[in-house]
């Protein structure tokens, strides 16, 4: 009994040191997440990944499975980690490294642009913690319909992007309707170059430390999703 109990305790006392348990090292808000659209605008959707350890966790992800057609794999495509953003590329199933902190979830965005090619199709991920004790896959649907394109592209209408081409700033105004709450801007390449938080229906993005180029700008709702997409040029 007494040796019974002295193993307990090393097990105990190194699962305390390695700052995880014979449990999951993370967990992932769904498996599974479905969005839909019938208009060629970009959309999108997230998927939120946190640590159930009170270290850092590191893992890697990759993309081990995906059937997107060819007219939808283009510039507008992109997945976001914690720690950058990633263009299509990323669809040949390279392996990833990301961190996600004890105290803060990171949110796995995936944005594309549909083509012409109406369906449903899938974009699965492989998550793995270092440690190799927790591995999990999540899986993005999207469906394209072909009904109700006039009616999706009119959000489009209702965001106004000034001045463009952009100086030292750009000024977007949004109908309140697309509850956008996050602004974000993304070069051609898919990477996020600013981030804004935003209140009303109206944002004035500073371009100072943005290089010359041309960039798309993102309007998201509170759940991550793409909402609206302009092109302006800086």
């Amino acid at each position: 009994m007494i040796m019974k109990k002295f193993v307990l305790a090393i097990v105990t006392l190194c699962c305390f040191l390695n700052g995880t348990s014979f449990g999951q090292a993370f967990t992932t808000q769904y498996d599974t997440i479905s969005v839909s659209t019938a208009a060629f605008v970009s959309f999108g959707t997230s998927n939120t990944i946190q640590t159930t350890q009170t270290t850092n966790l590191i893992y890697t992800w990759r993309i081990v499975y995906q059937n997107l057609p060819n007219d939808w794999v283009n510039d507008d495509f992109s997945l976001c980690d914690g720690t950058s953003c990633y263009p299509n590329i990323v669809l040949q199933g390279q392996t990833k490294t990301d961190t996600v902190r004890a105290s803060k979830p990171v949110d796995l965005q995936l944005h594309l642009r549909p083509g012409s090619s109406d369906g449903t199709y899938y974009v699965t991920l492989q998550l793995k913690d270092l440690a190799n004790t927790t591995s999990k896959n999540i899986t993005f649907q999207f469906n394209k319909w072909p009904t109700g394109v006039s009616s999706i592209s009119k959000s489009e209408e209702n965001v106004t992007v000034y001045p463009n081409p952009a100086r030292e700033a750009v000024n977007v105004v949004f109908d309140e309707s697309l509850n956008a709450k996050n602004v974000a801007v993304y070069n051609l390449i898919g990477k996020v170059v600013s981030y804004y938080r935003v209140a009303g229906n109206s944002a004035h993005l500073d371009l100072s430390d943005v290089p010359s180029g041309i960039y798309f700008l993102r309007l998201m709702n509170a759940q991550g999703e793409v909402v609206a997409t302009r092109k302006f040029t800086h």
